[in-house]
């Protein structure tokens, strides 16, 4: 029987047990123990550095190495907690307790964190500016503009790495893992000066259309006898035969289409894709007796960064070719339709409602719109 095994095992063991000797008390009969001498353990003190050797930043209320000291930690003139409000630390037999250590050089108290108040400033402009190059890009994205140029698209990416960067950066400060002030600085500038601001509209075949249709109108004449020459006596518009108002007729003779340049500059090895120069804008031909209208600066304010023209010679009709350039590196800059650009001259049915053009010609300056985030 298997439990035969375990009673004779008991037996065997109690017999043992029986046999050993018990040795006296070493103190005498054990009813004089109360007449005993005490016996008092020793204690290692702690090692005595100054500010109990914490990191900088945190200030200890006492630093002597008595067994059973206690030192509460707080953060230093100029530190903010942001975990924690009180560190404590106890001698406890020669080791401060309480103490995380971060390297064999530097400790910081188990309940605290203390952090400069640049870094947390710093670290506030991260959260902010990963929050608005978010809906920056949302809204470009939204609207479709092109990021076919390759520094375009180098900026495009730029923009999410450090998004991605910053999100981690985020999340490491929840356990205490910070950067230094300097990397922080270099984050937001990343963030601003990557950050895609979108204003007007992708430039298309309408848009160009449009854009044409941007320069001075003038009333038609009105009837005349033969041999006379009919003078404007107000500024209202005349009026056809069923009363309504003649429409407006263009005093520079021009048109316009889309045209899109786009150029194999190299070949990228690291991304095995070619090195692409693009850029959208609208080609025009000028009747205009000077060449091509709008030039410098007005073309800005359409959201053109640059014209390229060719003067052709007198007698065909066309005086010039013109091309007017987006901005390559930042196709997010689109296309503007300023309502005032050509003032009371301009046609009204240009802007506004049933215009099929809604954006707004303040939306954005054309400069450099990372310039408005600092």
């Amino acid at each position: 029987m298997w439990w035969v095994g375990i009673v004779a095992g008991a037996f065997l063991r109690a017999r043992q047990l029986a046999q050993l000797s018990v040795e006296p008390f070493p103190w005498g009969n054990a009813t004089n123990v109360t007449n005993a001498t005490n016996v008092t353990p020793s204690y290692e003190e702690c090692l005595d550095f100054p500010n109990l050797g914490f990191a900088s930043g945190y200030t200890a209320s006492t630093s002597n190495g008595t067994h059973g000291t206690v030192s509460n930690i707080t953060c230093s003139p100029g530190y903010l907690a942001t975990r924690g409000e009180l560190g404590v630390t106890v001698c406890n037999n020669g080791t401060w307790s309480l103490i995380r250590f971060e390297n064999h050089a530097v400790w910081k108290p188990v309940d605290l964190n203390c952090q400069s108040e640049r870094q947390v400033a710093l670290l506030k402009e991260v959260m902010h500016y990963l929050d608005y190059t978010n809906q920056t890009w949302l809204d470009t994205d939204r609207r479709h503009f092109p990021f076919i140029d390759s520094l375009a698209s180098q900026r495009r990416d730029n923009l999410k790495a450090l998004q991605t960067a910053s999100v981690k950066v985020i999340n490491d400060t929840t356990m205490d893992i910070w950067p230094s002030e300097e990397d922080l600085q270099k984050l937001v500038n990343g963030l601003i000066e990557n950050n895609v601001e979108p204003r007007g509209e992708p430039f298309t075949e309408a848009v160009c259309e449009n854009f044409a249709n941007h320069t001075l109108y003038e009333y038609p004449a009105p009837p005349a006898p033969s041999g006379f020459s009919a003078y404007a006596t107000s500024n209202v518009a005349p009026l056809s035969a069923e009363g309504r108002a003649e429409p407006w007729a263009k005093a520079v003779d021009w048109t316009c289409r889309e045209a899109v340049q786009k150029t194999s500059t190299g070949w990228d090895f690291m991304n095995a894709r070619p090195i692409l120069f693009y850029r959208v804008g609208c080609y025009c031909e000028s009747k205009l007796m000077l060449g091509c209208p709008n030039k410098y600066p007005l073309y800005q304010h359409f959201g053109f960064s640059s014209l390229e023209h060719k003067d052709l010679e007198p007698g065909g009709g066309i005086t010039a070719l013109c091309w007017y350039w987006s901005d390559p590196v930042h196709p997010e800059w689109g296309y503007l339709a300023p309502s005032d650009a050509g003032h009371t001259h301009e046609d009204p049915r240009l802007t506004g409602p049933g215009s099929g053009i809604t954006v707004a010609h303040v939306e954005a300056p054309a400069v450099n719109s990372s310039l408005l985030l600092r």
